[in-house]
């Protein structure tokens, strides 16, 4: 589990900063008091190559963590373990997180995915070890009674809730007692560290 005084910036478009220049993302990052960094990884089993191994080298040389996040599916579990164990058994990042979404859902025309996120978590541990794995699911579980938290529950080693106040057009003081006391009814065992707006409207008053 992560020090509570950490701070990790969660990076979508990596070349949005100086054109991607790994020696300016890091200086960046150094700049806002960084820990760590959470760039893209890839989207299901598709590497995203604008972030590459040279920055995630750049990031752990700067003593910051790395931890490439996928957009995940349940129809792409082996490539997203192929993926995640190139990202941090060969490349060296310090973990993975599985952004796992609206695919994850249940809905009328496809099954439920317990299953298939217990199979994502076994090839995963096969694959990394002990290496943390954290997940990036819905900030209100109880609204999405379908989707298979628990079986992620049984893998990662913390779940970052996506409290994105501003998108939900709720305050920040809302979204954290609603999300914090739905996530506490969830029977989920593991640690929530969540993450705040970092896809969206921007909110750097209140961070």
């Amino acid at each position: 589990v992560r020090d509570a005084m950490s701070l990790i910036y969660w990076i979508a478009f990596p070349r949005m900063i100086h054109d991607g220049s790994p020696s300016a993302i890091v200086d960046t990052l150094l700049h806002y008091g960084a820990t760590g960094v959470a760039p893209r990884g890839g989207v299901g089993g598709r590497r995203d190559d604008a972030w590459g191994a040279e920055h995630t080298k750049a990031c752990l040389d700067a003593g910051l963590a790395v931890h490439p996040w996928v957009f995940s599916y349940p129809h792409s579990v082996d490539a997203e373990t192929a993926l995640a164990e190139r990202l941090v058994v060969d490349e060296g990042a310090t973990g993975y997180i599985i952004d796992a979404e609206a695919p994850w859902n249940h809905d009328s025309d496809k099954p439920y995915w317990s299953g298939r996120a217990g199979e994502y978590g076994e090839k995963l541990r096969k694959a990394l070890g002990n290496r943390p794995i954290w997940d990036a699911p819905w900030s209100h579980i109880a609204w999405h009674p379908s989707f298979p938290i628990l079986a992620f529950d049984e893998f990662v080693n913390e779940h970052c809730p996506q409290y994105y106040w501003t998108e939900h057009g709720i305050s920040l003081d809302v979204c954290m007692a609603r999300c914090s006391l739905q996530w506490a009814r969830s029977w989920c065992v593991k640690p929530i560290s969540p993450i705040g707006v970092t896809y969206g409207r921007s909110d750097l008053e209140r961070l």
